[in-house]
């Protein structure tokens, strides 16, 4: 960049200088002042009505647009219901992100009455945050990047798919809600069918816990639900620690060269997988 020569005389004169001229103006010409005053208000007054919101909405834009930078490509949202969900839920979601070199989202969906209007809302938020601190605290065990936020909506569906589409995620993990009577089995049934218009992968865990697996096995057909659970067991078995097992039915009347052609198959879908242990291909006449 420009450097000022001969430093300090060249910044001294100009300092001198500009003494100068400005009592030479103050003697000759009080006016001049004045009008230099005047003008010095005007504009403080425009920057601060006009120019420094402006500022301020530029900044906020370019640090959005920085921290979006910085985020990483793959995004894990998770979203627990219940305390006892948010250990294996993130054990899972981390298992994913740490396999897609990923991230992990923590929301805690908060529902608002429809006759209250959301800024307003001034619910309780206590086991949102439980919640959220218990999915940070596995987080930085993890040592896997974390976010977490409370989203407050007045539909359950609505907030899950809002914050899916705002963060941009790549696969939602959800527990069940596990309401108690027939209202809440209706509003399980809407969430899921609502899920399913997702922008992106989804995955329900429906288990209390991830301490006695002994083996993951996964039935095999040719649809896209279950090539997506081919594609993320090989996260799940090296986060549990345990092998996977791949299993294909086939018609219980299939000829062998219908069982070697969907053996082939099965070995064709897994092949590229970065399995931590050995995989176990079973083909079975159902």
């Amino acid at each position: 960049g420009f450097r000022v020569p001969l430093v300090p005389l060249i910044p001294i004169l100009g300092i001198a200088t500009q003494i100068f001229i400005a009592g030479y103006m103050f003697v000759y010409s009080p006016r001049a002042w004045f009008s230099a005053a005047a003008w010095i208000v005007i504009g403080f007054a425009v920057y601060r009505l006009y120019a420094s919101k402006t500022e301020e909405k530029a900044l906020s834009v370019l640090a959005l647009a920085e921290a979006e930078a910085a985020r990483k490509d793959y995004r894990v949202l998770v979203v627990p219901f219940r305390r006892e969900q948010v250990r294996p839920l993130m054990k899972l979601a981390c298992a994913l992100a740490k396999n897609y070199e990923g991230e992990v989202t923590a929301v805690s969906v908060v529902e608002a009455p429809p006759s209250v209007a959301l800024s307003r809302y001034t619910g309780d938020l206590t086991e949102s945050r439980t919640l959220l601190r218990l999915a940070e605290n596995i987080a930085t065990e993890r040592e896997a990047d974390f976010h977490r936020f409370i989203k407050i909506s007045h539909r359950l569906s609505h907030g899950i798919l809002g914050t899916a589409t705002e963060e941009k995620s790549n696969f939602i993990l959800v527990g069940p809600l596990r309401k108690e009577g027939w209202t809440g089995q209706f509003r399980e049934i809407v969430l899921l069918n609502v899920l399913e218009h997702a922008p992106c992968n989804v995955g329900i865990f429906r288990g209390e816990g991830l301490v006695q697996v002994k083996r993951l096995l996964l039935a095999v057909e040719d649809t896209p639900s279950c090539r997506l659970a081919v594609n993320v067991a090989p996260a799940i078995s090296a986060e549990l620690g345990v092998p996977v097992v791949l299993l294909h039915l086939v018609p219980q009347r299939a000829s062998e060269t219908e069982e070697r052609r969907a053996a082939g198959w099965l070995e064709e879908v897994t092949r590229d997988l970065p399995f931590p242990s050995p995989v176990e291909r079973l083909v079975m006449p159902s």
